[in-house]
């Protein structure tokens, strides 16, 4: 969650084979709270990204 709770974060992966590959990949889906709509999708540098952690001024989302 953002500091303003304005944006929630949720970590997800598609399917193998989904993705166009022979990996998983991993995404972080940005959801505005207001709507409760996707407003962005990020993808991952993991194939399966399990935690986050956000920096106190919420400028940066650490994903691992």
């Amino acid at each position: 969650m953002s500091p303003d709770n304005r944006y929630a974060y949720v970590t997800y992966s598609t399917p193998l084979g989904e993705a166009g590959g022979y990996r998983n990949a991993g995404y972080v889906a940005v959801i505005d709270t207001a709507t409760n709509t996707v407003v962005s999708r990020i993808a991952a540098t993991l194939n399966t990204p399990e935690e986050m952690v956000i920096s106190p001024d919420g400028r940066h989302l650490y994903v691992m």
